[in-house]
């Protein structure tokens, strides 16, 4: 009797297993290296570097991805190229400056994800820094009856609007108003089930505005 021969089986059994291993089965339509299955962004243009989830990367959070943003790291209108306007006194502020996307929440809650942090507390800076007021507006996707996505988007506002004021904000520069379920931001995904997860979850948001 062999004593490794159980080991050898055991090998033998696991490599074949890892052999039928299928990666990245509905393709790479985009070549970004993430797969369709859980890739959210399907169409990154050729060149662009994308984040974990297919979605190509927006450094300055100005709108226009790093690949066509000619300043990387500070904000500015997409028709100059992702570069602050020359004249920065006229007193008129771009909706890039002040509309965050991307503060998602998950089905049925209003509780900040702790990735959002990090976009909520860039807020905090600007807001600071500004001397105008902003609406913290809170979004649901259409799942769920209108009186209940409308009180959901008010907590999601809420909640938004306590933490700013909580990490500095002062808070007559601050107000709150839910939208429910009318504000898409995937205006498609009516009803929920004609859109994957990903837009819906995008769907529920909170965003800013200037007032």
């Amino acid at each position: 009797h062999d004593p490794m021969q159980e080991i050898y089986y055991r090998t033998e059994v696991l490599e074949s297993k890892v052999n039928d291993i299928e990666v990245c089965k509905a393709g790479d339509a985009d070549n970004d290296g993430v797969c369709d299955d859980w890739d959210r962004q399907l169409d990154t243009p050729a060149g662009a570097r994308v984040d974990g989830s297919g979605v190509a990367l927006d450094v300055d959070l100005d709108g226009v991805i790093d690949l066509y943003d000619k300043c990387v790291t500070v904000p500015g209108p997409a028709e100059n190229n992702g570069c602050p306007l020359e004249n920065q006194n006229t007193g008129t502020v771009t909706e890039a400056e002040t509309k965050l996307d991307g503060i998602e929440f998950e089905l049925n809650s209003d509780k900040i994800l702790s990735n959002n942090t990090p976009i909520l507390n860039n807020a905090v800076s600007y807001i600071n820094s500004s001397n105008g007021s902003y609406t913290v507006v809170g979004a649901t996707d259409t799942r769920g009856t209108e009186a209940y996505n409308q009180k959901l988007s008010e907590k999601r506002a809420n909640n938004v609007k306590q933490y700013l004021i909580k990490n500095g904000v002062e808070s007559h520069k601050l107000d709150a108003q839910g939208n429910g379920k009318t504000d898409l931001k995937y205006p498609e995904c009516d009803p929920a089930s004609k859109c994957p997860e990903w837009k819906n979850k995008a769907n529920r948001r909170v965003y800013f505005k200037a007032k």
